[in-house]
């Protein structure tokens, strides 16, 4: 990835070679970067791994989508909702 794309995803990115280095924010403003790392591609965004309950995960779900203004047919009981749930591993 290179480093305009790493901004614009809006997470906190480093490059792969940045070994014991943490992950900055995307704050243009106050990088001071050389000329081969503003050309290079081996940038990487910080992935946040969770963990989630099928509890929790039907709480959240009926809170978006009362919150969307939809109906029965997102319902924690829908098609949806179990598409999403299997391809979480729930």
């Amino acid at each position: 990835m290179n480093i305009i794309d790493a901004i614009k995803s809006g997470k906190r990115f480093r490059r792969k070679s940045w070994t014991g280095r943490d992950y900055i924010e995307a704050n243009v403003y106050s990088l001071d970067l050389r000329i081969e790392a503003l050309v290079a591609d081996d940038w990487e965004v910080e992935e946040v791994c969770v963990t989630i309950t099928e509890s929790v995960l039907s709480a959240a779900w009926e809170k978006a989508v009362k919150s969307s203004g939809y109906h029965d047919d997102y319902s924690p009981h829908g098609w949806l909702y179990a598409e999403l749930k299997k391809e979480l591993g729930l």
